[in-house]
């Protein structure tokens, strides 16, 4: 059985519910072709990299149906010769399926909360790229030097939660050179990122983690994370994507006075903070690098001084400079 293409389509039908970041349509021809157009396969709330129970999405629609279906492409399934009820049938399966073919929602704890969570922050993450990433608890979006990830952490105090949001740079030129002084194994060099920044920076301190119990303080966590998502943490992390963007970040503050209370952006602690800054800084010429270096090494007098790792890293960076 062959499919004509997408050429001269003449009617499509939106259909709902079946994904809240982008929802699928059917395209008719006017030979009667039929196509299931699909934003995302898989979907939205499933892992990206892993069909999962979608790895036979075409048989089940052909079973729904009773025709004969073709996938074609990852976001595209062809039904060539339908019948009378087709339509009736797909619109039915399509939009009735995250009801059938979904487990029922689990009581209240931890489970339900983070996929709340997840749920109410699909939409608004997906336009930019982001995924979620259920293995991580996070939403990833990868960039050219590396990736970005908006994690959802929950701490078990049940019945009450307490939810953070960690937001992760990692750039993979910066990481490379950490790894040769962080001393951690080299099984997880992959998954060590450059800064960490808690949600008190983006709600300038009035907020660390938010407080659910019930539905209702469930409801306002979801509109007020989603607004912060959207206002802020998107909006820095378009901007925040090479060694001279987060250079600004990471070691602007080494010019402000000692006195004065500031929210950090990165929020490691040190030497791993200190190790990323000053690679930042080398890897995007900054031209105070001494006087960062120097800020650094005072804060970490206060540290072990028989842990050598910053710098031996300083002199490493030093000596390329040569």
């Amino acid at each position: 059985m062959e499919c004509a293409g997408l050429d001269d389509v003449a009617r499509t039908i939106t259909l709902k519910g079946f994904d809240p970041a982008g929802e699928p349509e059917i395209r008719l021809l006017h030979d009667g072709t039929l196509y299931v157009v699909f934003n995302f396969m898989p979907p939205s709330f499933c892992d990206k990299n892993n069909l999962g129970g979608f790895d036979n999405f075409d048989r089940q629609l052909e079973e729904a149906v009773g025709v004969p279906v073709v996938w074609e492409d990852r976001e595209l399934l062809c039904i060539a010769k339908s019948e009378p009820d087709t339509i009736a049938r797909l619109q039915r399966f399509i939009q009735d399926y995250r009801k059938t073919h979904t487990k029922p929602e689990p009581s209240w704890g931890k489970a339900l909360v983070r996929q709340r969570i997840f749920d109410s922050l699909v939409s608004v993450v997906s336009t930019s790229g982001f995924r979620l990433k259920k293995s991580e608890s996070a939403f990833v979006r990868k960039i050219p030097e590396g990736k970005q990830t908006i994690s959802i952490s929950l701490i078990d105090y049940s019945p009450k939660f307490l939810l953070a949001t960690p937001v992760c740079i990692r750039l993979d030129t910066v990481e490379s050179i950490f790894n040769m002084f962080s001393g951690s194994p080299p099984k997880y060099h992959a998954i060590t990122v450059t800064s960490i920044t808690q949600l008190e920076y983006f709600t300038s301190g009035r907020r660390k983690e938010y407080a659910i119990a019930n539905e209702a303080e469930l409801s306002n966590v979801q509109a007020k994370l989603s607004t912060v998502v959207t206002e802020k943490i998107i909006p820095l992390l378009n901007e925040v994507q090479d060694c001279l963007a987060l250079d600004k970040l990471l070691n602007a503050e080494s010019n402000l006075e000692p006195n004065v209370r500031r929210i950090p952006f990165d929020s490691s602690h040190h030497p791993a903070g200190a190790m990323s800054a000053v690679i930042v800084a080398h890897l995007a010429k900054n031209p105070d690098f001494e006087q960062i270096v120097s800020g650094f090494q005072q804060e970490m007098s206060l540290f072990d001084s028989s842990d050598d790792r910053f710098n031996r890293l300083v002199q490493y960076l030093r000596d390329l400079k040569a």
